[in-house]
């Protein structure tokens, strides 16, 4: 399988990310019952959209020249890894409450067909798109809580095909609507015509405002974010206008560090952001075995702020070490061996 082209500062802000949401991916077993001050709340929801921003502009990035058969096999094995973590790690039937990978994977498979578009037509067809979007999410009734059948045999019957095409679509873990929009956007920012034009730089101009005013609304009270959901205390379920503008702000300065910050070389960041879909699977298992199946208390009575740190911070170190070791295999004979494909295809290599 072709090595992608690395972008040291895309592998920096995703290695960044990554840190984020595996502490937001713990904290639901930390506080259980305790909504996590807005601060941290705040925190956790620039991880998904971040990844889902940067996926959208690595893939435009790297598959201008490379061969359409590659780009779908590499779209499938983000699903794959998805469909595998909900049957293996969480033990339900996949394509439920949809994931971020099964989003990214469709977007994907999506842009595929775009890349190869006339400019103008593709702006075009994203911009509808964003208006049908933005007209679907004002006429929706978003279903906040999730239920997914387990792959046990007698949960099976149910499963209804129609309530997880609109969790799919509308109101999933990640839905279509309105996530699909940053993958584009990513996709959109990386043309390098996008970045030199007029609209990028009024954009970048005005980003502190967008970033400010919302902090400013839940700051002081003027609006309140979203309850938790199931205990994942991000604000964006579902998405809201405050939340959208703060995060079109976010990816605004997103773009100018790629664009601007060309010094930046390998550490431990740019090593977790080289193997993120990886470590999204190891992640998750380490979340799993952690609370799922073994319950370690960690510190016990300390504060929740304490036993996150701490659990965050061991799983982090965890994720690291493998990335390093997976960094060092990748030199010997036997990772670029046909033999080891099917298994760098399944663990996210």
């Amino acid at each position: 399988m072709e090595k992608p082209l690395r972008i040291p500062q895309i592998d920096f802000i995703r290695g960044f990310a990554i840190v984020i949401m595996i502490i937001a991916n713990t904290s639901p077993y930390i506080f259980e019952e305790i909504t996590p001050p807005i601060s941290l709340r705040l925190l956790f929801s620039l991880a998904a959209p971040t990844f889902i921003f940067l996926s959208g502009y690595n893939f435009y990035t790297f598959s201008l020249n490379k061969k359409t058969t590659y780009l779908y096999t590499k779209a499938i094995q983000v699903l794959v890894i998805g469909i595998l973590i909900d049957v293996v790690i969480w033990k339900v039937l996949p394509f439920q409450g949809f994931d971020i990978l099964y989003l990214i994977s469709l977007c994907q498979i999506i842009s595929i067909s775009l890349i190869k578009s006339n400019q103008f037509l593709r702006y075009s067809l994203i911009f509808i798109f964003t208006i049908i979007v933005l007209y679907i999410l004002a006429n929706h009734d978003y279903r906040f809580d999730i239920s997914s059948a387990s792959i046990k045999f007698k949960d099976w019957t149910t499963f209804n095909i129609q309530s997880s095409i609109f969790r799919f679509v509308l109101d999933g873990w990640f839905p279509l609507i309105p996530w699909s929009i940053l993958f584009l956007l990513g996709f959109v920012f990386a043309s390098p015509s996008f970045k030199s034009n007029f609209v990028y730089n009024i954009l970048h101009k005005i980003a502190p405002l967008f970033i400010v005013t919302p902090l400013v609304l839940y700051f002081f009270g003027a609006t309140s974010p979203n309850e938790p959901r199931e205990g994942y205390s991000e604000i964006f379920y579902p998405v809201t206008l405050e939340y959208s503008i703060l995060i079109l702000g976010v990816i605004i300065y997103l773009v100018s560090f790629i664009k601007y910050y060309t010094f930046i070389r390998f550490n431990i960041l740019t090593l977790l952001g080289r193997y993120s879909l990886s470590i999204y699977l190891l992640h998750c298992t380490l979340i799993d075995l952690l609370f799922e199946n073994y319950n370690v208390p960690f510190i016990g009575t300390a504060s929740q702020l304490i036993n996150l740190i701490v659990a965050g911070s061991l799983i982090i170190l965890i994720v690291t070490v493998y990335a390093a070791a997976v960094e060092q295999l990748q030199k010997t004979q036997l990772f670029h061996s046909t033999y080891f494909n099917p298994i760098k295809f399944l663990i996210g290599l």
